[in-house]
């Protein structure tokens, strides 16, 4: 009897694996996430608000051009500066994330104190990156 329900427990497993498993790629973690330096919270705004487009993932050649997190840490420090600066201008201005991409996408849409956030993130990571801790 015990046989029986062991046996049953491991097809029951071995099928919920089966169907359960998706043939979808799975893009590596790294670029999933890449590290960037900002903290958790603004980690999650940009994931949900920027990642789609200016990551190595994206199919937006164009975004990937102008600013592509999966490569920050390649930038040098000036270069890093200058997209810190065009990060903060373009949330501030509700430039991004883009009208078009939220259409599809809605809850991409950044606060007033999200883009807040994100702009503290790039004064306080600029000042370091120029050394004026």
């Amino acid at each position: 009897m015990k046989k029986t329900i062991l046996f049953s427990l491991t097809i029951a497993g071995f099928l919920f694996m089966a169907f359960t498993t998706s043939d979808l790629p799975v893009m590596p973690q790294d670029e999933q996430k890449p590290d960037i330096g900002a903290p958790e919270k603004v980690m999650a705004v940009l994931e949900r608000s920027c990642f789609d487009c200016h990551t190595a993932g994206s199919k937006n050649e164009k975004a990937r051009l102008k600013l592509n997190f999966s490569n920050w840490n390649e930038y040098d420090a000036a270069k890093k500066v200058s997209k810190l600066g065009e990060i903060c201008e373009v949330v501030k201005s509700g430039d991004m994330p883009p009208e078009k991409y939220l259409a599809n996408k809605p809850e991409a849409k950044l606060t007033q104190e999200e883009a807040d956030l994100i702009c503290k993130w790039v004064e306080e990571a600029a000042t370091k990156l120029m050394g004026n801790e």
